[in-house]
């Protein structure tokens, strides 16, 4: 909802239409979902909320959503955005764990790494832009632009 509400303010401000894409929604916590990281800290087990972050793809959170199933809803939205060469400007709001997916697709760090989940400090509000190149060929490029 905290991205949405930004997003519908920032699309009505600016008078831009909104599209809501499911596909780039956070990873679903269901159970551990508005807990703060604290409470998940003390009172987590079996799994807890250390195992998750240690290993996200051996450990899902209780009626959660698996990080195979994040990944792979994450990366189909990626893929269809650098399919093809574009003019497209297009503002994403979204949270930390998309944004971490995001910029591990764009940067071509390992599969089923921890890398970009502990590598990547996303804070609340933050921005980044990523900007995608195409070849003579085709290919995307994408670029983290600072």
């Amino acid at each position: 909802m905290r991205c949405y509400e930004a997003a519908k303010a920032f699309s009505c401000a600016n008078q831009l239409p909104l599209t809501i894409e499911p596909r780039i929604q956070e990873i679903d916590f269901k159970d551990w979902d508005g807990l703060s990281y604290e409470w998940l800290w003390q009172n987590t087990n079996n799994p807890s909320i250390g195992d998750f972050w240690q290993d996200p793809w051996a450990y899902t959170p209780p009626n959660g959503e698996s990080m195979t199933t994040f990944e792979k809803r994450v990366e189909s939205w990626w893929n269809k955005i650098v399919s093809s060469p574009k003019d497209d400007t297009i503002l994403v709001v979204t949270h930390g764990g998309v944004i971490r997916k995001l910029l591990g697709l764009a940067l071509s760090l390992p599969y089923k790494s921890t890398t970009h989940l502990n590598c990547f400090e996303v804070g609340y509000g933050c921005t980044f832009r990523l900007s995608i190149y195409y070849d003579n060929n085709g290919v995307a490029w994408p670029k983290v632009v600072f």
